[in-house]
């Protein structure tokens, strides 16, 4: 990536599709068994144009949960899933997700997201997997096809419904690039206003998020306030019995 970015020549389209299905390829037979976790370019080794995928210290069994969300390197975080961040259980769409970062920057030789490099850089990384929508390729590649261009979106999906649900998806895509290198011009029209309407809902769910998610605290701040400055004073407060002071301690669990 870095040496082609460095003469700014993009990797031609059938190039980048034999990488891809080299890669694809590597995971199918990964994610037969385990979730990776931790796919990123220098975890890709590259030798006589065979592409080898490495680094299995972060592996998972399929479905198996996450117990902590610390990783090795702030360089992961650049790649994690949204559900990730939340230590969900591990499935095969995060490594979807992770590749489709790299696939991305394969054909851009940009990151998807815009960072801030300032203050917490881990929360930077988590507001743009969370609730950022990514850049389209072909804002930095001109040259890439539109459907192309689709296969990266959908593996960059922050709901895993709307994600690939396993590479052979990805790969039957990726077949239809191969054998139909012109696109008729009236289908390209229709790719555009579909891509247009995607960007639409996208944007409004991740609206829809934000704005559940600002209810959620909001009512999680409402809660913690009653519970300090209520419940618990009454729970300890003292009570005059039998001429005894006694301390009052009710059953419930306090917050």
């Amino acid at each position: 990536i870095n040496t082609n970015k460095e003469s700014q020549k993009y990797i031609e389209n059938s190039v980048l599709i034999l990488m891809f299905r080299q890669l694809i390829n590597g995971m199918k037979a990964i994610n037969n068994y385990l979730v990776h976790r931790d796919i990123k370019p220098l975890n890709i080794l590259f030798n006589d144009n065979v592409l080898k995928i490495t680094d299995f210290g972060l592996s998972k069994i399929a479905n198996q949960s996450t117990r902590s969300s610390t990783f090795k390197g702030s360089g992961t975080y650049a790649y994690m899933a949204p559900e990730a961040w939340e230590n969900k259980n591990n499935t095969i769409q995060m490594d979807i997700y992770s590749m489709g970062i790299v696939f991305y920057q394969l054909i851009t030789f940009n990151y998807p997201y815009k960072i801030d490099n300032g203050g917490d850089l881990i929360k930077n990384y988590r507001d743009a997997h969370m609730t950022k929508n990514p850049f389209r390729p072909e804002q930095y590649n001109s040259e890439i096809s539109i459907n192309l261009s689709q296969i990266i979106m959908k593996m960059l999906e922050k709901s895993v419904s709307d994600r690939f649900h396993n590479w052979k998806e990805i790969e039957e895509l990726l077949a239809i690039e191969i054998h139909e290198k012109e696109i008729d011009k009236d289908i390209e029209e229709l790719l555009k206003e579909r891509i247009k309407r995607d960007e639409e809902n996208r944007t409004k769910k991740l609206e829809e998020n934000k704005e559940e998610t600002k209810k959620r605290d909001f009512l999680k701040r409402i809660r913690y306030q009653i519970v300090k400055s209520i419940i618990n004073p009454l729970a300890y407060s003292i009570i005059i019995y039998g001429g005894k002071l006694l301390n009052f301690v009710p059953s419930w669990k306090y917050i």
